[in-house]
């Protein structure tokens, strides 16, 4: 199986959007949502930034053996490249046409390789839905690691905090500003535990450069303190069936006592229970088999950041 990325031109636009909706059909819970509303105003405005994004972005359709198996669309600011979507056709993306899907995956990430070195960017990331399993390794295989950027929210089933409580925690109600600052502190806190000093450089970059992608969440915005330190962030939003809480502390807060304790404290002061928690996906992850914090999480629906730095980890197997 041969693959060529053809240029996508201005009046393909439309085929282009469609051919990347398909792609990931089924796998990304906002898709799915424009797909089942196509007409309403939140679907515009998505058709809106595509067609704003368009004309300073590069887009490919991915072609195999004459047949349009894909999409690839990426996008550069300053020295950073960052993969708005890299997706198969669902026919495309598992095993069972054996070689020719190998062949595929190599020449894309050649093809992206190229890219990089073309506009001498320093770093790349993109972001891959969980389900995408065949996308997910071919990344990880040509040097893409995880950037610990990702979220995912939690229906709470029941707390059981630990007693006596966490002593000496305050909550403190943040402005905007205070909020944007801590926001950016605690989100490239959790990227440098998981990433690295070089994982925190990137993430700084996408959060600056693409600010749609990790922007502050609408809602009352919080700091947690202990001790008269800063010790984490919180905020809280109303949804329909019940309060959300996003809670992004420090790692010594990640276990499940602590999270409950901390998930009762804020619930306490908000004066409402909080029906889903929002948070790092490494601090989900601390949480499984936890008896003080139950939670159902539907991995499915996560997606994942991965990132590379140019030369040190492009690097094509044979």
């Amino acid at each position: 199986m041969t693959a060529d990325f053809v240029p996508v031109r201005w009046w393909q636009v439309a085929d282009f959007i469609r051919l990347t909706f398909e792609t990931v059909r089924g796998h990304d819970p906002w898709t799915d949502h424009i797909l089942s509303q196509p007409w309403a105003l939140s679907s515009i405005r998505e058709y809106l930034y595509i067609l704003v994004k368009f004309p300073i972005s590069d887009a490919y359709f991915v072609v195999a053996s004459g047949e349009r198996v894909g999409v690839l669309w990426m996008i550069r600011r300053s020295k950073l490249l960052y993969l708005l979507t890299l997706g198969l056709l669902p026919q495309f993306r598992t095993s069972d046409t054996g070689l020719g899907i190998a062949r595929l995956l190599i020449r894309t990430v050649r093809f992206i390789e190229d890219h990089v070195k073309r506009y001498h960017c320093e770093m790349a990331a993109a972001r891959v839905a969980a389900p995408n399993k065949t996308i997910q390794r071919m990344l990880k295989q040509f040097g893409g690691r995880s950037l610990g950027l990702a979220t995912t929210t939690l229906t709470l089933a029941s707390v059981n905090p630990p007693k006596p409580p966490l002593p000496a925690i305050e909550i403190r109600n943040l402005g905007q500003s205070e909020a944007a600052r801590a926001w950016k502190h605690w989100r490239l806190y959790t990227v440098e535990r998981v990433a690295g000093h070089s994982g925190a450089k990137v993430a700084a970059a996408l959060m600056e450069s693409f600010f749609w992608l990790d922007s502050l969440p609408r809602g009352n915005h919080m700091a947690i303190c202990q001790d008269g330190h800063e010790t984490g962030f919180a905020f809280a939003r109303p949804k329909e069936e019940g309060l959300e809480l996003g809670l992004f502390p420090s790692a010594a807060f990640w276990p499940g006592p602590e999270t409950a304790a901390l998930v009762t404290l804020l619930s306490s002061s908000l004066g409402k229970p909080v029906r889903y928690l929002t948070t790092t996906q490494s601090h989900a992850d601390a949480l499984a088999d936890s008896s003080h914090i139950d939670v159902e999480r539907d991995r499915e629906q996560e997606q994942h950041f991965i990132f590379w730095l140019a030369e040190s980890y492009w690097k094509t197997p044979a």
